[in-house]
C-alpha cells in the first residue's frame, strides 16, 4: 500500500517535504562566499568555458591501461586545487557537482 506524503512540518506549510522554501540549503551558514573576490562570476565562467568536462580522477579507483579514469561529466563548478584563498587561474579547475560534493567531503574528512 502507498505511503502517505510527508509534510513540510512547519505551521501553515502545506508542501511535501522536502520543502524548497523551508529546507535549509548546504551553504546557508557558510561565510566562504565573502572570501571570494569580486569579480569570482566572471572567473568562474572562464574556468568553465575552458574547462567544460570535469577534470577530476581517482587514483586506484578507475584504473585504465592508461592510467586513472576521469570523470566524464560536465563541469558545473570551480574546484580549487590547492589553497581556497588562492583564487588564481593556475589553482582552479572545472568539475562536475558530484565530484565536487565528494571531493569536499574527503577533504573534510581529513
Amino acid at each position: 500500500m502507498p505511503q502517505a506524503s510527508r509534510r513540510c512540518g512547519r505551521p501553515g506549510c502545506d508542501e511535501v517535504a522536502p520543502c524548497p522554501t523551508h529546507t535549509p540549503k548546504p551553504w546557508a551558514s557558510s561565510r566562504r562566499r565573502a572570501s571570494l573576490p569580486t569579480n569570482w562570476g566572471s572567473i568562474t565562467r572562464s574556468v568553465l568555458a575552458d574547462q567544460p568536462h570535469c577534470q577530476l580522477a581517482y587514483e586506484g579507483e578507475w584504473l585504465t591501461a592508461r592510467g586513472p579514469a576521469r570523470c566524464t561529466g560536465t563541469s558545473t563548478e570551480v574546484d580549487h586545487i590547492g589553497d581556497a584563498r588562492d583564487h588564481s587561474r593556475t589553482n582552479l579547475r572545472g568539475v562536475c557537482g558530484p565530484c565536487h560534493t565528494r571531493r569536499t567531503q574527503a577533504q573534510a574528512n581529513r
